[in-house]
């Protein structure tokens, strides 16, 4: 204790139950397909400002054994939504459900596919006169939700698309998750896992991978030190951060919200 202070202090949090992790892939890598592999019984619930979830109707996935049922999958569109208020209710609102009810819905995972989609709907929404003014509010969406995703009583994973940037300190050329530098600045140490998800070829053979692992070019971030995992699936990746999919909690037989309410 510091001499003569009115300081209280607390040992460190423990991980968290819940962790919210970010995952960046290029396009068509598989990113939403590992979304859905939780697992047959387990239950997802998407936002899905990209309609990257019709991949979920290949016969590819269909026959995964990893693959969730298609009841299982509940999914948030946004085809009607006209304003940028509005596509930010329909994320906020079922993250809201999911606090207030405690996930009683019994949901394994909450996503948002992609944050990259979702800010370039938002910018083209946004009625601000000056992008900058657009940009901000972006910024503060942005944070809001990323602070109750980390609330949510469940794990939460956004994707992204990915960029490449030069970086300013050292110049090297490095990808990170396409999003504006504002919105990076406020949510990635929100972040508890950062990882890339992405397809290696050696020879004639190509796998998928998720590597949450630091590299020079990318700002991969590892607090359950999962490092890489070869050929990773969503059921998988719940293990290793203990949270099998039948730990969620089980779902009352009643409807669903509307702010979670979900269209296969």
């Amino acid at each position: 204790m510091i001499p003569n202070s009115k300081l209280t202090f607390r040992t460190p949090n423990g991980l968290p139950k819940y962790p919210n992790i970010v995952v960046g892939g290029g396009a068509g890598v598989g990113k939403t397909a590992f979304l859905g592999s939780a697992g047959p019984d387990a239950k997802v619930l998407i936002a899905d400002p990209e309609q990257g979830t019709v991949s979920f109707q290949s016969a590819w996935f269909l026959a995964q054994p990893t693959s969730v049922k298609q009841e299982n999958i509940h999914v948030i569109d946004f085809d009607d939504v006209t304003t940028s208020a509005e596509l930010v209710h329909r994320v906020e609102g079922a993250l809201d459900h999911l606090i207030r009810t405690k996930n009683s819905d019994g949901y394994a995972l909450f996503a948002l596919d992609s944050i990259t989609e979702f800010q370039e709907r938002f910018i083209r929404l946004h009625t601000a006169s000056d992008p900058r003014q657009a940009y901000g509010a972006l910024k503060e969406a942005m944070h809001t939700l990323t602070i109750k995703a980390r609330q949510a009583p469940v794990v939460t994973i956004f994707t992204a698309r990915l960029r490449a940037i030069t970086d300013e300190v050292s110049q090297r050329e490095m990808v990170r998750p396409e999003v504006s530098p504002g919105v990076w600045s406020v949510t990635s140490g929100l972040f508890d896992q950062i990882g890339l998800f992405d397809l290696r070829v050696q020879g004639v053979t190509a796998r998928r991978t998720l590597d949450f692992s630091l590299k020079p070019r990318f700002p991969g971030k590892d607090r359950f030190g999962l490092g890489e995992i070869p050929d990773p699936t969503m059921m998988a990746l719940l293990a290793k951060l203990n949270r099998d999919p039948s730990d969620a909690p089980v779902a009352p037989a009643r409807p669903r919200p509307a702010a979670a309410a979900a269209r296969r």
